[in-house]
């Protein structure tokens, strides 16, 4: 099982009408940064169509990971780093790949 390069960070309150989890960083040469349309503090609303609403950060990982390849769609609320842009959902279709942070190779 791999990811997309996106390290998500929770809400230091989640809750269960909500949705829980911004994009923390992007893993320098992964699908997500090179996507070019992902940046940090951008919220995940959805996986594939199911909204993540009420999910916390380890319910995630079932979703986000998967075989070398494979496609995940992810749908973001834009955060306050695109200016103009705040607020706007969009999604992007990313294909998983083996990434390596820090000289360790992991699933992200």
């Amino acid at each position: 099982m791999c990811g997309v390069g996106i390290i998500f960070k929770e809400k230091e309150r989640p809750s269960y009408n909500d949705c829980n989890c911004t994009v923390h960083a992007l893993s320098v040469g992964g699908p997500a940064e090179n996507s070019k349309q992902i940046q940090v503090g951008d919220t995940l609303a959805r996986i594939d169509g199911r909204s993540v609403v009420g999910l916390r950060l380890q319910d995630l990982g079932g979703s986000i990971l998967g075989p070398v390849g494979s496609s995940v769609a992810l749908e973001f609320v834009r955060g306050p780093a695109w200016p103009g842009g705040q607020g706007k959902t969009y999604t992007v279709e990313l294909h998983r790949q083996w990434n390596t942070i820090g000289g360790r190779s992991g699933t992200i």
